[in-house]
């Protein structure tokens, strides 16, 4: 049964509608050395690809800053940036990447599903949709394209 919320955010309103999840996903990230192991558990349908990211958050936002301050800043590489595609098999999922050179500090690991990104089994996008519109649950995030998508994320700390 949906239950509706009507909620005001950053001075205006929003109707946020809560219905039963269609999908979620779950993620853990272990480091050995300069390896880093993720894995997770999701009820997303086999075959279909998540992109598993490794981000160095403190060498993005140190990047962000150093853009100007234009209406139309340049493109700014982010530095320390890796990602995969994987396919989901019995309901899971991994990978690993080796960090050798990041720096110190702390890198945020997610895994995204996208339901028209890249080659989904058509029954998958059947399922979710082109654009993701049938995607529910908490992990469920709109894009600025109006796309959705189901994220999860954690932070694993370099020393």
């Amino acid at each position: 049964m949906p239950v509706f919320v009507l909620a005001g955010l950053y001075g205006g309103c929003r109707l946020k509608v809560e219905l039963e999840p269609t999908a979620s996903i779950s993620i853990t990230a272990t480091r050995d050395g300069t390896k880093l192991r993720v894995d997770g558990v999701t009820d997303l349908p086999e075959g279909a690809v998540v992109t598993v990211r490794a981000l160095h958050a403190d060498a993005w936002f140190a990047a962000l800053m150093s853009m100007p301050d234009t209406p139309d800043p340049p493109e700014h590489p982010i530095p320390y940036d890796v990602s995969r595609d994987v396919t989901i098999t019995s309901a899971r999922y991994g990978s690993e990447f080796d960090l050798l050179g990041w720096p110190p500090g702390n890198v945020l690991v997610t895994t995204d599903f996208y339901p028209g990104y890249g080659p989904q089994p058509p029954s998958t996008v059947e399922r979710f949709g082109p654009i993701g519109e049938r995607l529910r649950g908490p992990d469920v995030i709109r894009d600025s394209d109006g796309y959705w998508y189901l994220q999860t994320g954690v932070s694993v700390e370099l020393p």
